[in-house]
């Protein structure tokens, strides 16, 4: 692109706000490319969302059965009773948005 002037200044700020536009667009392209990279993960992943909030108490689920044990057939499956503290998609939504 040929600029029609030879004035340095006004050369500088048309080429300033060129790469403001431009840095702009490609940042919000980055953003839309993100957005559909996650939602092809989710779909490809059968993400669910969180059905349990900061302060609820929750269940560890361990379907393993410890080697050489004796008691297969009555083995409970929850390990121990949690505090959720935190969410992680909580946190990840945060950040998104700074």
């Amino acid at each position: 692109m040929v600029f029609p002037t030879s004035d340095v200044e006004t050369y500088y700020s048309w080429l300033r706000s060129a790469l403001r536009l431009l840095h702009s667009a490609v940042y919000q392209n980055r953003v839309e490319a993100k957005q559909d990279m996650k939602a092809a993960y989710d779909c490809r992943h059968a993400v669910k969302a969180l059905t349990f909030c900061i302060g609820d108490v929750v269940l560890l689920l361990d379907r393993r059965v410890k080697p050489n044990s004796d008691r297969v057939l009555t083995h409970k499956p929850y390990k121990d009773v949690y505090t959720c503290l935190t969410c992680l998609y909580t946190l990840s939504q945060k950040r998104a948005q700074l």
